[in-house]
Parts: structure tokens; C-alpha cells; sequence
């Protein structure tokens, strides 16, 4: 019977309230519980704990996802990830001020062929959107400091212009998707770097906004 059948899928009482009340929310609730939203092929290789790179911070709700570019035309994930890492060295550095020194880190890295790297845990705190100063109104979606509830995605790209290549693209996507999915967010919770902090970030979609859009879309596409 539909009761049985809503006390199976969550708790009975909830859901008969949405199935009375809000009924196309409880479709799109059904829909959520039985999609099947992969990510792209992934690596899981996590950095060392660092105050620099990792600092073991647990994330509180995740309230949105970050889109960044890895800043060095041509690079694989596997290299940036690599320079993170050798930011644990900076502890040995003592004529450098602390706030002088370089703090970064992101969940995932797109590569160039489409397949994904996880460099931390996606209950863990990532160095990927601080700054001194955020734009207006970020902080009352997200938090005061977004980095506490964000989860951050890396792409490789093709050149100084930050194109991506298709697989790349393809891969961002479905990354993004996923993890919004898994956290029960829509593509009004997709962010790009930019509209964080300002910081031209991820620079090909900042440039292109009609590219952003269609990849909001694509993103969205995967979501209903």
C-alpha cells in the first residue's frame, strides 16, 4: 500500500506530510532517493595533515560547491595535487611570517582526460575559497567563512584562456552533479570561485559567462 511504501522508503510520518501537502516536493523526493548519480572515475589519494593543506577540520553541512581552475595551463592532477603537498614543508621555513605563507587545498581535481582526484575527505575543511573579503551577500548564503561549508573542485585545463578539454568538461559535470546530489543541493548551489571572493576564478567561465550557464545547465540536466 502507499503508506507500507513511504514508512519503507524514510520515516512515515514525514513523508505522509509531503505526499499530502507538497506533492510534486514528494516526487522530487522519490526521485532524489532513487536516481543513481555516479561520479567520473576516481582516485582517492589523500594529503598529508597539514595546517597548510589539511587541517583535519570538520566541514559543517555542506551548503554548496566551489568550481576553480588549477592556474597552470596543461598540469595534471596528479602535479597539482604534488604542489600542495610540498606546502607541508613550509613548517620548516622560520623566516617566513605564517601570514605570509601559502594555505591550499580543494577536494577534487578534475584531470585532463575526465577522471577525478580526491585529495581529502569530503567531511573535511579545504583551503579553496578564504579570503579578507567576500562578495556581497556570499557570506548570508553560505557562511562567514565559506571554506567551512563548501566542497571545492579543481580543473585542469588546455591553456592560459583556462578551456578545458572536453573530457575535462564532461567530468566537472558530473563530479559537480553528484555532489550536490549527495548533499541534497541544487545548481542554484553550484558556485564558481568568482562569486565567492571575486578572485578570477575559474578564469575561462569568469571570461565566458554564456559557458558558465551552459554548464550550470548541464549540471542541471543530471539533477532533475
Amino acid at each position: 500500500t502507499k503508506t507500507c511504501f513511504l514508512h519503507q522508503v524514510d520515516g512515515f510520518t514525514e513523508n505522509e506530510k509531503l505526499w499530502h501537502f507538497h506533492p510534486i516536493a514528494f516526487v522530487q523526493h522519490l526521485k532524489r532517493l532513487f536516481a543513481d548519480i555516479k561520479k567520473p572515475p576516481t582516485t582517492v589519494n589523500y594529503l598529508t595533515v597539514s595546517k597548510y593543506i589539511r587541517p583535519q577540520t570538520a566541514l559543517l553541512p555542506v551548503k554548496g560547491v566551489v568550481i576553480h581552475y588549477v592556474a597552470s595551463p596543461g598540469a595534471s592532477a596528479d602535479g597539482v595535487r604534488n604542489y600542495w603537498e610540498g606546502l607541508v614543508d613550509q613548517i620548516n621555513d622560520t623566516e617566513t611570517a605564517e601570514n605570509k605563507k601559502e594555505y591550499a587545498s580543494t577536494h577534487y581535481i578534475v584531470d585532463q582526460d575526465g577522471t577525478a582526484l580526491q585529495t581529502l575527505p569530503e567531511n573535511e575543511v579545504a583551503y579553496h575559497v578564504g579570503a579578507r573579503t567576500y562578495k556581497a551577500g556570499i557570506q548570508a548564503k553560505l557562511s562567514n567563512y565559506p571554506n567551512n561549508c563548501t566542497l571545492g573542485i579543481e580543473c585542469c585545463h588546455l591553456d592560459w584562456s583556462a578551456k578545458m578539454s572536453k573530457d575535462t568538461w564532461d567530468g566537472a559535470v558530473q563530479l559537480a552533479a553528484y555532489l550536490l546530489f549527495k548533499n541534497d543541493l541544487k545548481s542554484t548551489d553550484l558556485y564558481l570561485h568568482y562569486d565567492v571572493t571575486g578572485k578570477e576564478c575559474h578564469k575561462y567561465f569568469v571570461d565566458n559567462p554564456n559557458e558558465w550557464t551552459k554548464f550550470k545547465n548541464e549540471v542541471a540536466s543530471y539533477l532533475q
